[in-house]
């Protein structure tokens, strides 16, 4: 019996001597009750005769009689002897590892746990209990600190643009950097979107750049918001936003393949006519246009199929086609297309225009095409 005592004092003696322990875990500044949105600095001491360099810590938040953490604050944390610190912004729910589900953190006491990962037997310190509270307004406070726009000082060629400084006037925008977020029906990035480059002259003048990443958005209205440094949300603005742009695509864009029966022929830009009488028909650079002449006193038809091909790049799409010339000087000409119908929303287009000419009679068509695409970027 007397060996067995005098052996654990011994390994007790031991333990204090080479053993490790983290202890002393506390908040600072200490409180009992914290606001989320708080920052902290979480400090604990490790006490022990020596500590591997490559020693690290797991910091968790744990609730009042439970049995798994309710939350990771932060791992892989190194750890030295003496006194250790890590700075923490409080919030009020966090998502459960254990259960993957968020839990309100508001309700019930909570304490800091710090434990030396990985290591065995577990060696960890705990905080004492705390509380977590949001903050209470009354609608009356809460409006008061709302912040307010009141308008925007310039906003270039009447739109937001990725890329455009944007200057908003207003009150309570406060000292410190919020931020400016963008509104809006997005394909592929969530909104709301943050503007970049913010500059907060004041509480009541602040700018910002839209981002290049809303460019090739859809054109549409949008909504501007003023996020505080203390979370509070303005009144919304409206305001037109252009992530894209229109062109009229010229002739030069369109590869021209037309058939040369007629005695006369003006294809685009290509003809087996010179001078004035070619520029006068495919004037103004139409993307298609043709011209196609039957000779007086010939015998048949002239007759073919003109064909026109459009490839666009870069995310640029057709958005419209007009047609302001479609001509046959009698009732024997023919003139059917183009084939397959335009089509909108693509990138690629075929057109193909059939054509007949009796003798002394002629056929004429020109067809505008409007164009859409990502502001700055070339269709070729």
């Amino acid at each position: 019996m007397r060996k067995i005592l005098a052996l654990s004092i011994f390994w007790g003696l031991l333990f204090a001597i080479f053993g490790q322990s983290i202890s002393n875990v506390h908040l600072v500044p200490s409180k009992s009750s914290y606001i989320a949105g708080n920052k902290v600095t979480i400090y604990w001491n490790y006490t022990g005769m020596s500590i591997p360099s490559t020693a690290k810590v797991k910091i968790t938040l744990w609730r009042q009689g439970a049995t798994q953490n309710t939350c990771k604050i932060a791992e892989n944390v190194p750890i030295t002897k003496g006194t250790n610190g890590h700075p923490w912004t409080i919030h009020s729910s966090c998502i459960n590892p254990h259960t993957n589900a968020s839990e309100d953190l508001t309700s019930g006491s909570l304490r800091i746990r710090v434990r030396w990962q990985g290591h065995a037997p577990a060696v960890y310190g705990e905080s004492s209990f705390f509380e977590i509270q949001k903050i209470l307004l009354k609608p009356g406070v809460f409006k008061a600190m709302a912040p307010r726009i009141d308008g925007v000082l310039d906003v270039p060629i009447g739109a937001l643009r990725p890329g455009t400084k944007v200057y908003l006037k207003g009150s309570k925008f406060g000292k410190k950097k919020g931020q400016i977020l963008i509104y809006g029906n997005f394909k592929g990035i969530n909104s709301p979107v943050a503007l970049v480059n913010v500059n907060w002259k004041n509480s009541k003048q602040i700018d910002g750049v839209v981002p290049q990443i809303l460019n090739g958005q859809p054109n549409q209205t949008v909504q501007l918001k003023v996020k505080t440094s203390y979370n509070m949300l303005s009144n919304p603005w409206n305001v037109n936003f252009e992530g894209r742009e229109e062109k009229v695509l010229p002739g030069s864009a369109v590869i021209a393949n037309c058939s040369m029966d007629a005695n006369i022929n003006i294809c685009n830009w290509f003809s087996d006519e010179t001078g004035d009488f070619q520029r006068d028909v495919c004037l103004d650079d139409m993307a298609i246009c043709a011209f196609h002449k039957n000779s007086w006193g010939t015998i048949g038809d002239d007759k073919g199929n003109d064909k026109f091909t459009i490839n666009l790049k870069n995310g640029w799409v057709f958005k419209k086609m007009e047609i302001l010339v479609w001509k046959k000087t009698s009732g024997d000409e023919v003139l059917s297309g183009p084939t397959p119908p335009f089509p909108v929303g693509q990138s690629s287009w075929t057109a193909t225009i059939h054509w007949v000419a009796s003798p002394n009679d002629y056929v004429w068509y020109k067809i505008k095409i409007i164009v859409e695409g990502p502001i700055g970027t070339s269709y070729k």
